[in-house]
C-alpha cells in the first residue's frame, strides 16, 4: 500500500499539470510576445561596433618617467597619483590612458560633446568611460584598448588615437625629463667653476699673504 505522503505529491503534481494546461493559451501568448518585444527591441538599437587596438609597453619599468610624473606638476603630475609606486609599465600606461589627460584629447578631436550630444564636460567624460575598454593581459602584458561606437571607422580611429595619445604623453614627459637632467648638469657645472675661482682666489690670497713662491709662475 502506498504511503499517503507519496500519494499527496502524486495529486499535487497533477493539480499543478491541470493549471498549466488550464492557462497553455495565456502562457503561449506572453511568450510569444516576450520574443517578438526582444525582437522589436534588438532591431531597433543602434547597432554598435568595436575596434580594438594594442600595444606593448618596455618590459623595464622607466623609473625616470615614474620620477618625473610623481614630480611634475600640472595634468602630468595627476597622471601619476597612486598607481606609479609598485607597478609595472603597463599598468603605468593603463593609468595614463585612463586619465582625463587623454580623455580631453578624444574630446576635441572627435567633438564628442556634440557627438554624444551632451551639455556638460562630466557627462562626456562618463559616457566615454562607458565606450571604452582598456585591460592588460597578464600574461604578456600587452595593453588592449577597445572603443565602441556607431561608426566603425570613427571606432577604430578613436582606438588609435588613445595609443597616438598614449605616445604623446610619453615623448613629451622623456623631453622634459632630458631637459630636466641638462638643466642639472649645468647647474652642477656652474657650481663646480665658481668653487674653482673662489679656491684660485683664496690661493692667492694666501700666497701674497704669506710671500709664497708661486710655482706656476716661476
Amino acid at each position: 500500500m502506498p504511503h499517503p505522503e507519496y500519494i499527496e505529491d502524486e495529486i499535487n503534481l497533477i493539480d499543478y499539470f491541470l493549471v498549466l494546461l488550464k492557462h497553455k493559451w495565456m502562457i503561449f501568448c506572453i511568450v510569444t510576445f516576450a520574443i517578438i518585444l526582444s525582437v522589436v527591441v534588438s532591431l531597433l538599437l543602434p547597432k554598435m561596433y568595436t575596434a580594438t587596438a594594442r600595444v606593448l609597453p618596455p618590459k623595464e619599468p622607466d623609473s625616470g618617467l615614474s620620477a618625473l610624473l610623481t614630480q611634475s606638476g600640472g595634468p602630468l603630475g595627476g597622471l601619476a597619483g597612486g598607481f606609479v609606486s609598485g607597478k609595472t609599465t603597463s599598468d603605468l600606461y593603463v593609468g595614463m590612458l585612463k586619465s582625463r589627460t587623454v580623455a580631453d584629447i578624444l574630446i576635441e578631436e572627435f567633438d564628442l560633446k556634440e557627438l554624444y550630444q551632451k551639455k556638460y564636460l562630466e557627462d562626456v567624460y562618463k559616457h566615454l568611460a562607458k565606450r571604452i575598454n582598456i585591460r592588460v593581459s597578464r600574461r604578456d602584458q600587452i595593453i588592449s584598448v577597445s572603443v565602441e561606437d556607431k561608426d566603425p571607422e570613427r571606432a577604430a580611429d578613436m582606438a588609435n588615437t588613445y595609443l597616438d595619445a598614449l605616445d604623446r604623453i610619453n615623448r613629451t614627459v622623456n623631453i622634459t625629463e632630458g631637459q630636466r637632467k641638462r638643466i642639472f648638469l649645468e647647474k652642477r657645472l656652474e657650481e663646480a667653476e665658481d668653487d674653482l675661482s673662489r679656491a684660485e682666489i683664496a690661493l692667492k690670497e694666501f700666497q701674497e699673504k704669506y710671500g709664497l713662491v708661486s710655482i706656476e709662475e716661476q
